[in-house]
């Protein structure tokens, strides 16, 4: 009896250091720096799998973060595959506690995710998972997934992709606390497929042209940043930053880039949105060979640049998606960005080819 007490706390105490214990399974991009991992991404993230100990079936989440400075950013707790709260990292506020739903399961998915992106508005920092305390449970050793089938997918956008301002309703302005890539078209997909997403995604950027850009060709559009591991350190600058395309290795990669090219003038020419869209498809064969790839035009988009993307399409035999304009019948989020009913009509018009895709 005595030996079964002993081996309960044993189990209990273990989990009181679970992010430092086997069972936890990294999501996204992260990167080693000084003996922890740090993501940039929005949708990166941990996840483990825990069964509660004891009479109780209440769990309490402790999760404290690394001091990032002047950061602020959104994380939301899923449990089951089920978002359960979302909570505000910044300054002086590097931390939160969270009672999690009790459940009749015998194995619970946990994750936390990053749910805004690297650098845009007030949204800003990185993610650093200091602790992680779990009260009355434990981690399994080896994380069993609830949620996904084995599918993964790769995702590279701009703020569609980032689901910038899809937590609130037009006329607002951005900020950090309207904006949820787990609410986004991506994540609707990835949920439906029951597949692992990966998103790579920035806004404002673009194919070859970033939003107001005062010249037709950037600098630095989304190519430019696609195989960083950390999303704001050149690979040019500090090459251990790129990114092993094998250690994530998606079924279907989907590009939706394009609307910041042609939002402000001066537009590229049809040259060189197609060249350079091509050239960055091609890149991706050649990163993921065996990846499947699907350029979409983007619903805010005309015909003219829908015609350019649907020519590289073809040009690099990728799948080619319009999604139509009707999906704004869902609604705005701010800034004329889609709600989140638009971001699931997005997934609609997206889903037919991602299914013959994924077969």
């Amino acid at each position: 009896m005595a030996l079964l007490f002993v081996l309960v706390l044993l189990a209990v105490a273990n989990i009181a250091r679970a992010f430092s214990a086997k069972g936890i399974d990294y999501v996204g991009r992260f990167r080693e720096v000084d003996g922890r991992q740090r993501a940039e991404w929005p949708g990166a993230g941990v996840r483990l799998t825990y069964s509660s100990v004891g009479s109780s079936k209440a769990n309490t989440l402790n999760v404290t973060f690394s001091d990032c400075g002047s950061c602020n950013y959104f994380v939301s707790v899923y449990q089951n595959c089920e978002q359960k709260e979302k909570f505000n990292i910044r300054s002086g506020q590097f931390g939160f506690q969270y009672s999690l739903p009790a459940t009749d399961r015998l194995h619970n998915e946990l994750s936390i995710v990053k749910v805004t992106e690297t650098n845009q508005g007030d949204a800003s920092g990185y993610m650093e998972i200091v602790d992680l305390d779990l009260s009355n449970a434990h981690v399994s050793p080896v994380f069993q997934p609830m949620c996904t089938t084995g599918k993964k997918l790769l995702f590279i956008g701009d703020s569609y992709t980032c689901a910038y301002g899809v937590d609130d309703t037009d006329p607002c302005g951005f900020s950090a606390s309207t904006e949820d890539v787990t609410h986004s078209y991506a994540y609707d997909l990835g949920r439906t497929f029951h597949a692992d997403v990966h998103t790579i995604a920035w806004s404002g950027k673009g194919v070859v042209r970033n939003y107001a850009d005062p010249n037709q060709m950037s600098d630095t559009p989304m190519p430019a940043y696609y195989n960083r591991t950390l999303a704001t350190i050149s690979v040019n600058d500090d090459n251990t930053n790129y990114w092993d395309p094998k250690r994530y290795v998606p079924d279907v990669i989907t590009v939706l880039l394009g609307t910041n090219d042609y939002s402000t003038h001066p537009e590229p020419s049809d040259e060189q949105f197609t060249t350079g869209l091509i050239n960055f498809a091609n890149q991706l064969h050649k990163d993921y060979p065996t990846a499947k790839r699907l350029l979409a035009c983007s619903p805010a988009l005309t015909a003219l640049q829908c015609n350019n993307v649907a020519n590289a399409a073809d040009a690099t035999d990728s799948a080619y998606v319009q999604i139509p304009p009707s999906v704004f019948t869902g609604g705005y989020g701010c800034s004329g960005h889609p709600s989140v009913l638009t971001q699931q009509y997005m997934a609609e018009a997206i889903q037919p080819v991602m299914e013959e895709l994924l077969q």
